[in-house]
């Protein structure tokens, strides 16, 4: 180590990346993709009241719409974080229940990917929307999953208000901060390739920064013992912990892929 700090050290993967040679996990080469695109939620709390997705199922190209109503079966993993761990411990399309902003509420899986972005976007949602809860005295605490083994309890805790615009505070203090534009702009979006070789084994082409999380969280999630779930993932282009664990889409392009037989490739839509 100490013959590395304070010297210029290449990455292994750096010439690869920064020439194109690296393949990112939507980049591996299969025959026969199909593609899936999101449907996502255009509230922030609330309740979908009815979905119509007949305009989107005789869509050339279609072959499957997704919602909470056909859900594609998958099995709730351990979530304990030694064994397995998804992002959110509510699976995909599990109910009508709407919990934040662009929460994925369908997916539509067509030949092409243009084909099952335009049909997505004819998959009309009504909603009854509520407002959020954003008054820390009203919020609920509930116990959240354990974490590596810990129990959380989370209690509320003491809130005080005042205004400090008066002239009975202690000090004023006035500055003014600005800052360069910096984007979050990874290499590699958040998009994967599976390809179930039969009913009891699959390869997930997608990036993980926890390559042995990731296969026993699959596992879990589709009752594979674990030899029969592969994680292929040589690059990873920017993950910064959110590349850890198994997203929704991931799921439900697994799930997706495993009903029909067919391949399935992945990528992120913008939020609608």
């Amino acid at each position: 180590m100490n013959q590395i700090i304070g010297t210029s050290v290449s990455r292994k993967d750096g010439r690869a990346k920064v020439t194109g040679e690296a393949t990112y996990g939507a980049e591996h080469q299969v025959e026969e993709l199909v593609h899936g695109y999101l449907v996502t939620a255009t509230i922030a709390n609330g309740i979908i009241s009815n979905i119509d997705t007949s305009s989107a199922e005789r869509a050339p190209g279609v072959i499957k719409v997704f919602t909470h109503k056909n859900p594609p079966e998958v099995f709730k993993p351990r979530n304990d974080f030694i064994n397995s761990k998804i992002y959110e411990a509510r699976l995909p399309l599990s109910d009508d229940r709407v919990h934040y902003a662009g929460q994925i509420v369908g997916l539509v899986v067509a030949d092409t990917f243009e084909r099952a972005r335009d049909a997505a976007a004819q998959v009309k949602i009504e909603y009854e929307t509520q407002p959020p809860q954003i008054d820390p005295k009203k919020a609920s605490y509930k116990k959240a999953p354990s974490f590596l083994g810990e129990d959380l309890e989370y209690q509320e805790g003491t809130f005080e208000t005042g205004d400090f615009s008066g002239s009975n505070t202690a000090a004023t203090v006035e500055a003014t901060y600005t800052t360069e534009v910096e984007l979050h702009a990874p290499m590699e979006p958040h998009a994967l390739v599976a390809n179930w070789e039969n009913k009891d084994s699959v390869t997930v082409y997608e990036p993980t920064q926890w390559v042995r999380g990731s296969q026993s969280t699959y596992a879990d999630l589709f009752g594979l013992p674990l030899d029969r779930v592969r994680i292929i993932s040589p690059y990873i282009g920017g993950g910064f912990g959110s590349k850890a664990f198994p997203w929704p889409h991931g799921v439900l392009c697994v799930a997706a892929e495993e009903k029909f037989n067919v391949l399935s490739k992945w990528f992120s839509p913008v939020v609608k």
